[in-house]
């Protein structure tokens, strides 16, 4: 599994019993945890006199992109 694909925020769940039809919690991917938060940002985006900026459709394709290129960089090495 690579980087992207980690939980975000992973939890301990071997102490809860499921049933059988049941399937474990694991959260939001880390890609998804960035580009959700890059998208909300994009949408609550104000220009400098505090208007919204009006925000186009191309705004989750962004998000996704960013998220995609902050997870290529944090996988070069330091």
């Amino acid at each position: 599994m690579n980087n992207a694909d980690m939980p975000a925020m992973p939890m301990d769940v071997d102490h809860i019993e499921y049933a059988e039809q049941c399937r474990p919690i694991r959260g939001f991917t880390k890609r998804e945890a960035i580009a959700m938060h890059l998208h909300a940002t994009l949408l609550s985006a104000t220009d400098a006199d505090g208007a919204w900026s009006g925000v186009d459709a191309g705004a989750a394709e962004c998000a996704v992109r960013e998220a995609d290129a902050l997870l290529a960089e944090l996988e070069k090495p330091a």
